[in-house]
């Protein structure tokens, strides 16, 4: 492998740590208690706490947030789709338009182009 590609991997590997470490650090800390949180010396093992979750998933402005996000995901999801592929120009179509072939995908519109890498 090219040295090129290996620093590249590399610096694609540390990006990726960099986003996920807190993340997981985050994480971690949600199962501690608050003795283990206030330490000047993190402590990476122990033993996780419940009660944590339990509190903060059973407050109503919470359940109220995670479906309100779960909504609006789903909304930008299905819009996404939409827009993504739009329909033909007119709906009835010509007689060109009848004989042509039909897609290979049956997941894609004939309106859409079809994938740069799927055409070799």
């Amino acid at each position: 492998m090219k040295p090129v590609t290996l620093i590249l991997r590399g610096l694609l590997v540390l990006a990726a740590l960099m986003v996920l470490l807190p993340l997981v650090w985050t994480l971690l800390n949600a199962f501690k208690t608050n003795a283990d949180l206030l330490v000047s010396t993190p402590k990476l093992i122990f033993s996780p706490v419940w009660d944590n979750m339990d509190y903060v998933l059973g407050r109503r402005s919470v359940s109220r947030a995670l479906m309100n996000s779960l909504v609006v995901c789903s909304y930008a999801v299905l819009l996404g789709a939409v827009l993504a592929c739009p329909p033909p120009m007119s709906s009835r179509g010509s007689r060109t338009e009848s004989r042509r072939k039909p897609s290979s995908s049956r997941f894609r519109c004939g309106s859409c182009r079809p994938w740069p890498w799927r055409s070799r």
